[in-house]
């Protein structure tokens, strides 16, 4: 069924009562050509399983009263919150947190919750499943068809539940998937809460309300870091000099954080010795925040949680016709040589930089250069725009500087092999000259900004910008 004509089935049976509750939890659907059909219900109804609460869970007050909390002013349209941030901040687990309260919550001044249904978003089928099965519960009538068809008379009926319900769509991965899926209703009996990485304008479509998530703040991560290690009775692994440094290292990730600690408790380390291995270049991710260490069955390595968006969006640069295939992954490994706290995006727009974007045109790629569009500043506007949607980097407005998160950072660079190094560290040395102001006196934030970039710059490819010829970018930061 097209998403039209869901809508139009949603209104129609709105407007027509063509499922309507009777009494108590008896319910039927009239229509000239069906029976009616009462059935009992077993209340309340719960589809689906809750992930199991992750060891010493951070509340996020400030995040939860954006969901939960009453909003002066706020549209009666505003049936569906979005929680939206960068993987392995704790979306899902804030999700759950929720739905639990929800579901558990016996408070006589609160409406008990009648309906929960529990998702992964992930995938169109899933969905359908789990709605299909909602259907089943409430014997509706069209609980015996097909899943679709179970799942499209579920969305139907809902709008006419008298009974508060809670739907929880978790991790969308495609928005251009749901639009047949996202729930009807009206925010009184029902809301709709979604979990997504994904920035893009489809997002807040259809009155969705978007629920930023972000890192933990400083007391937040050496408060989780304190109690998981004392709750595993290891508390003296806690050193807190080095546990302020290690917390700032990992990026204040909640995921990051549960990986770390969970290593620190299997072997022994205490903080000061993680952070010391941390700094260690000869060790990459999965060997300081491995599989095993997933405690809290997150189901994926951090390394791989963190870039997973990036599979996506070159799936869509491939799939689309005037895409540019691994744009975005050669723009996201010169990005990765800068400081994380940001740089300028003018960066990635000197022409030498576009001359070293553009497609390979070796071997038997030569047969498929006239069909592959060229790289121009266009393309790298579109590229960063999608690393931004695909929540890979962050850039508050067009002229703020461009971030990136420390460990996807780290990760990206895991993924450099060290041939390429050399080339990519003066690639974005090149560009660094390129835009550095001249007089530097008139535009002293950028010169501060740029040599905050090329220092970093010249520690992390060290010492590939000091051999012969010497780079002119060491100039820049004082060093011959």
């Amino acid at each position: 069924m097209t998403p039209d004509r869901v809508q139009r089935a949603r209104m129609s049976a709105r407007k027509a009562n063509q499922v309507t509750q009777v009494f108590g939890n008896q319910y039927n659907q009239a229509g000239a050509d069906k029976q009616t059909i009462p059935e009992k219900v077993q209340w309340p109804v719960w589809v689906g399983d809750l992930p199991y609460p992750a060891s010493s869970f951070q509340r996020r007050t400030a995040v939860e009263q954006e969901i939960v909390g009453p909003h002066d002013g706020e549209s009666d349209e505003i049936l569906c919150r979005v929680l939206v941030g960068d993987g392995g901040v704790g979306k899902t687990q804030l999700a759950a947190s929720i739905a639990r309260n929800q579901r558990d919550n016996v408070d006589a001044q609160s409406r008990r919750l009648e309906l929960l249904v529990w998702t992964d978003a992930s995938d169109p089928e899933l969905i359908a499943a789990s709605y299909a099965q909602a259907a089943r519960k409430l014997c509706l009538p069209e609980a015996n068809e097909p899943d679709h068809a179970a799942a499209e008379g579920f969305l139907r009926w809902l709008p006419t539940m008298e009974q508060r319900w809670l739907i929880v769509l978790d991790n969308i991965t495609e928005l251009q998937h749901m639009e047949s899926w996202w729930p009807d209703g009206h925010h009184r009996n029902g809301t709709v809460l979604a979990t997504t990485r994904h920035r893009h304008a489809l997002v807040s479509g259809g009155n969705r309300r978007l629920v930023p998530v972000g890192l933990y703040d400083d007391e937040q991560a050496m408060a989780y870091l304190h109690r998981r290690l004392a709750d595993a009775q290891r508390p003296r692994l806690f050193e807190q000099k080095s546990a302020v440094e290690l917390v700032g290292a990992l990026g204040y990730l909640p995921l990051a954080l549960s990986h770390a600690a969970a290593y620190m408790i299997d072997r022994g380390c205490d903080t000061a010795a993680y952070l010391r291995l941390f700094r260690d270049t000869r060790y990459q991710l999965p060997d300081l925040l491995p599989v095993e260490a997933d405690t809290d069955s997150y189901g994926q390595p951090v390394a791989t949680a963190l870039l997973l968006s990036l599979n996506s969006l070159e799936a869509r640069e491939a799939s689309e016709a005037a895409g540019i295939s691994g744009l975005s992954r050669s723009l996201l490994r010169l990005i990765a040589l800068m400081d994380p706290v940001g740089h300028p995006k003018d960066l990635w727009m000197t022409q030498r930089v576009i001359l070293h974007l553009q497609p390979s045109s070796k071997g038997w790629q030569r047969l498929l250069i006239r069909r592959t569009p060229n790289v121009d500043g266009q393309a790298v506007e579109n590229a960063l725009a999608r690393l931004h949607n695909y929540a890979l980097i962050n850039q508050d407005t067009a002229q703020s500087p461009i971030r990136l998160h420390a460990l996807t950072r780290r990760a990206i660079l895991d993924g450099i092999d060290a041939e390429q190094l050399p080339v990519l560290a003066r690639v974005a040395a090149d560009a660094i000259l390129d835009i550095w102001p001249h007089p530097e006196e008139e535009n002293g934030e950028l010169v501060t900004l740029l040599r905050t970039n090329a220092a970093f710059l010249l520690k992390e490819t060290h010492p590939h910008l000091l051999t012969e010829p010497q780079h002119g970018c060491v100039r820049k930061v004082g060093r011959e």
